[in-house]
């Protein structure tokens, strides 16, 4: 509905990138950016602890968040041991120009 798109509209100007969900007084849109981060968080920890139950061969598991809001996200998970948010930029850049090199 128009009143749902306007909310959701609100709540990304609020700035989920500089958001603390600690804060002293909670309003609304608060309430909303601390469920999606609380939420988010509690997500990765699961992916993160199904991976890591898993068995590999090199036996340790390194995680490393990645992405615009990973330091967010990170913030109160220990599981993460690095945050990296361009990885996956530098990554494709590096593909392409090895690319670029080999059809030179």
């Amino acid at each position: 509905s128009a009143a749902v798109s306007r909310r959701a509209r609100e709540l990304a100007a609020h700035g989920v990138a500089t958001y603390f969900p600690e804060t002293e007084t909670f309003d609304g849109i608060d309430a909303m950016m601390a469920g999606a981060v609380f939420g988010y968080r509690g997500l990765v920890r699961e992916v993160i602890s199904r991976i890591a139950a898993e068995k590999f061969s090199r036996g340790e598991v390194h995680i490393v968040a990645t992405g615009g809001y990973a330091k967010l996200i990170a913030a109160r998970l220990n599981e993460i041991e690095a945050v990296h948010p361009n990885l996956t930029l530098e990554g494709l850049r590096i593909v392409a120009n090895l690319n670029i090199l080999k059809d030179a």
